[in-house]
């Protein structure tokens, strides 16, 4: 491999053909989410991806098809932060999801999915431009260290305005950055609201 002065990478095509990778590193599909790639979620308020992304946290542990697609992976250790959903909802919600599954099961998916709650008036304020929240969103993310790390929905999190392409990439880097100090490897899955007219 060689490197620009400024230390960026630079491969050719016939370096970079040589090049094998684990399928272990395939998260969702032929690479649709990858290890220590990002990947993002979109949709209408109220269409279910909350929902969504807990199944697809649940394929990740299990290794299992999700939506018809392949997982290359098994026992990812997975970090929800999400800002919308009260604790009587996420029971309601994974009382259904889980239903079906052994208590082995369930005990597997405890071990490797770990659930930020909105229990205290601070873990509602989880936006990336104060310092008191910052810090307590990489305290959690570090103490789990993460595989996957989803963020739902991105605007709770956001460190500017999401409607400027600088603001957006802020609040990404941010997100990225937080979860690379615990986990180099680390996937970012975020969940994003799109317009409904």
């Amino acid at each position: 491999m060689n490197t620009l002065q400024n230390g960026l990478s630079v491969r050719t095509p016939e370096e970079l053909m040589a090049m094998s990778f684990s399928s272990s590193d395939i998260y969702l599909g032929d690479g649709v989410i990858a290890k220590g790639q990002g990947a993002v979620i979109l949709g209408p308020g109220g269409v279910g991806k909350s929902t969504l992304i807990t199944q697809l946290a649940f394929a990740q542990i299990f290794g299992q098809p999700f939506l018809g697609l392949p997982i290359g992976c098994a026992n990812k250790k997975c970090l929800l932060f999400q800002a919308e959903n009260s604790n009587r909802r996420l029971n309601t919600q994974f009382n259904k999801q889980l239903g079906g599954y052994s208590a082995t099961e369930r005990k597997r998916i405890s071990d490797h999915l770990h659930v930020h709650t909105l229990e205290h008036a601070h873990d509602t304020r989880l936006r990336l431009n104060g310092s008191a929240s910052s810090n307590a969103i990489a305290r959690l993310i570090n103490k789990v260290a993460p595989d996957v790390l989803f963020i739902d929905p991105l605007n709770a999190f956001a460190k500017g305005s999401l409607n400027s392409d600088d603001g957006m990439l802020a609040t990404l880097h941010e997100v990225e950055k937080l979860a690379k100090q615990a986990n180099p490897d680390a996937t970012v899955s975020v969940v994003h609201h799109t317009r409904t007219d």
